[in-house]
């Protein structure tokens, strides 16, 4: 594979620097409006003198935790103003939007719930008698969109809750605000719409697509009626689309590529702009059809893709297929278990650096378009697929070398942990040293400056995976002490932690590894393994699983365990107290979240 030669980015350069230092210069002034404040005795602020707006609005522009706290820091400072009777201060909306604003876009994992504090502290002081803080139909859009983004556990639940409540305020400002912003508000209208439907297709909920559906066609069927402001458009199909993907649901990728159809339709019968499919709607049918699990699946989304490429020849600019489109394919042939599904991946590949080489800029391969390549080598069971996915991982590592490619395609984590895992599934001799060499590689990488790449539980485990998996008698020894090697190295770092696939794996390879019949070795290293996961709260049932197997006999689990039918949910709290929920059902915490 050859670097992909670029053209030059000098130029686009200069105005990156430049306004990187109109950012640092923008944070100095910042950092000196915040001592000005703090130098201004409290009942004295003058927005003549301090422009306490403008200054809020640019710590909401740095979208970070930090900068939302600062618009927080402000707003506080304006309430005590308020409160000592400053006339020049006026505490109202546009300061408490502002600092919703500023968190809706920090970033941070409590955002909503903190905007939600804010919109609440507005409710009273509307209640209280004080006109200028009345939550509008914005305000409460705001705050949809911070559920949205949240990532909390039952946050669509909570942004359709705001949503229904806000649907007389909704009908009472369209018609409050007069003809010339109807338009502007029945945008906002449906961008809330919208934003519920994007966070059910974010839930992990159940039922989440059928909340989106839902959603989609109450806003069909009132539209029908007469309500003009619920009109879906693009983002609202594309989004149900998007939730129909992510649910993996049998027939998903059908109804999706139904909506997908039906949009096409609309717009070329009928000539309705507003339901215009575009590439990110293709592209998420191609997505749903990947995700699907179904047989011939990869063909579909083929087909997809085709439509695309012909529509965009017909003039129709909206459904060009970009790198997403083309990755998004890849990844779907990954997955697929179709015979040549590496080849076609590969070829899929090269045909993207051959156009961009040609100028088709916009198809410039990135670090997940060679991540869903080396996926599709590692699935395919192909002879040499497991050196072809390590000369991916290299090719990589040279391209980012190329001026312009610092980003678009240096590896990350899961370039390396799919290239071991290829190893892993190669059956092929010395995989477990393979597997280990690109740990290896992982490890001077980072410590020769590419932080970001530093090998994390998953890497390790992954290795120890790749000895597990060897096929090979006279590997077994070898195997084996990789195995422990790279347990030994997770316990001696102080940031990586082995958890219950950790010790899930090893189990495993000790089973495979070791001889069968030296049950005394078998029980003692199973023993001593058993009692670690215990100590470190990650016994769960896939654990249980892999130490029957391991120790060989009933009656030495049940001496480790208790019970035969033994599950973790019935062990000691603290042998899985780091296992997610009380089941055992397998997940775990991340190493931060460690008791």
């Amino acid at each position: 594979m050859q670097p992909l030669s670029l053209f030059s980015h000098s130029q686009a350069q200069q105005p990156r620097q430049e306004k990187q230092l109109t950012k640092i210069q923008d944070r100095d002034w910042l950092l000196r409006m915040n001592e000005q404040l703090q130098l201004t005795e409290i009942g004295a602020l003058d927005r003549n003198k301090i422009d306490f707006l403008h200054i809020m609005n640019a710590w909401a522009k740095v979208q970070t935790t930090q900068g939302a706290e600062m618009v927080q820091m402000w707003l506080q400072r304006i309430e005590k103003e308020v409160e000592m009777g400053n006339k020049s201060v006026i505490l109202g909306r546009s300061v408490f939007s502002i600092a919703i604003d500023a968190w809706v876009h920090s970033g941070d994992r409590k955002a909503a719930s903190k905007s939600e504090e804010i919109l609440k502290k507005m409710e009273q002081l509307y209640k209280l008698g004080n006109q200028d803080c009345q939550p509008n139909l914005y305000t409460y859009s705001l705050l949809i969109h911070a559920w949205e983004k949240s990532g909390e556990s039952g946050s669509a639940t909570r942004a359709e809750q705001i949503l229904l409540a806000m649907e007389q305020q909704c009908l009472d400002d369209i018609a409050s605000y007069g003809k010339p912003n109807t338009e502007v508000m029945c945008n906002t209208v449906i961008n809330m719409y919208n934003a519920v439907i994007s966070a059910w297709a974010k839930s992990e909920e159940k039922e989440s697509s059928s909340r989106a559906e839902q959603i989609l066609l109450n806003m069909e069927n009132r539209f029908a009626e007469g309500a003009n402001f619920l009109k879906p458009n693009t983002v609202t199909y594309s989004s149900v689309i998007n939730a129909l993907a992510k649910s993996g649901e049998p027939g998903a990728a059908e109804k999706a590529e139904v909506i997908l159809q039906n949009m096409i339709d609309r717009y070329q019968i009928y000539g309705d702009e507003d339901v215009k499919p575009n590439t990110i709607s293709f592209t998420t049918v191609i997505d749903a059809w990947a995700r699907s699990g179904e047989k011939g699946a990869v063909f579909r989304a083929e087909k997809i893709l085709l439509q695309m490429e012909k529509l965009y020849s017909l003039g129709y600019k909206d459904a060009q297929p970009n790198v997403n489109t083309y990755s998004t394919l890849i990844n779907a042939w990954s997955k697929s278990g179709e015979k040549g599904s590496a080849s076609r991946a590969e070829q899929i590949l090269g045909e993207m650096e051959r156009r961009f080489i040609e100028g088709e800029y916009h198809l410039k391969p990135n670090v997940f378009t060679y991540n869903a390549v080396m996926n599709a080598l590692a699935n395919s069971g192909e002879p040499d697929a497991a050196e072809r996915a390590e000369s991916v991982l290299r090719s990589m590592l040279e391209l980012r070398h190329v001026e312009g490619n610092e980003n678009d395609v240096k590896p990350n984590i899961i370039s390396f942990t799919t290239a071991i895992d290829a190893w892993a599934k190669s059956g092929k001799r010395n995989a477990a040293p393979k597997a280990e060499g690109i740990l290896v590689l992982m490890q001077q990488k980072c410590a020769s400056g590419m932080l970001d790449i530093q090998p994390d539980a998953r890497a390790y485990t992954a290795v120890i995976n790749a000895c597990a998996q060897t096929k090979h008698k006279e590997d077994r020894t070898e195997a084996l002490s990789i195995a422990f090697r790279m347990f030994k190295q997770m316990n001696s770092s102080k940031d990586i932690f082995p958890n219950a696939f950790t010790y899930s794996i090893l189990l495993s390879a000790c089973d495979r590894l070791l001889p069968k019949e030296d049950e005394e070795s078998r029980f003692s290293v199973a023993k001593a393994l058993f009692e670690r996961c215990c100590k470190a709260g990650f016994v769960n049932d896939y654990v249980l699983n892999k130490l029957r197997k391991t120790v060989n006999t009933t009656k030495r689990y049940v001496h480790l365990v208790g019970s035969v039918e033994c599950r973790a949910c019935r062990l000691p709290e603290n042998w899985t107290r780091n296992v997610l929920g009380s089941g055992g059902d397998g997940k775990q915490l991340v190493g931060a979240q460690m008791k």
